[in-house]
């Protein structure tokens, strides 16, 4: 899924959040908003480690690019292929939010849920483009990686 549609679907997720929960206040709902789109910073992460580039923008044609390569492929095909290592993608990153809102400040209980929100959209968009990103946990991902067809530039 595109950034613009996390921004869009992410809003539009933290509004009726709001509306459930006044109590969040408008500070809760932009950081549920911000963090189901900023999880992907791990995507641009992965591009400056693979690529040597700080470029924003080479960085999102890379993967749009990567995005069109997996989707040309017939759908069987797509699920043979891996996407790479998402550091923000997983339940562990999940769980340490958890602990976080836990034990130091409830407001990291907004980034999770924002985290869930683009994860959720994630888990959608992969369904719908039948691929299998694996990026639901950092270990998982790691395990596949060796298993699976990289996609070449």
């Amino acid at each position: 899924m595109y950034p613009s549609q996390h921004l869009i679907f992410g809003f539009i997720f933290s509004l009726i959040i709001f509306f459930i929960f006044p109590s969040i206040g408008v500070f809760g709902l932009i950081t549920i908003a911000a963090a189901s789109i900023l999880i992907d910073t791990d995507h641009y992460l992965l591009y400056v480690w693979e690529k040597h580039d700080f470029n924003l923008r080479n960085s999102y044609k890379w993967y749009r690019k990567k995005v069109k390569q997996v989707l040309s492929l017939p759908k069987e095909e797509r699920l043979k292929y891996y996407h790479g290592l998402y550091i923000f993608h997983g339940f562990e990153v999940l769980f340490i939010l958890l602990l976080l809102s836990i034990f130091i400040s409830k407001y990291f209980l907004f980034i999770l849920t924002g985290f869930n929100i683009h994860l959720f959209l994630d888990m959608i968009a992969d369904n719908r483009n039948y691929t299998k990103s694996f990026k639901y946990s950092i270990f998982v991902n790691l395990a596949y990686s060796k298993k699976l067809k990289h996609l070449e530039d």
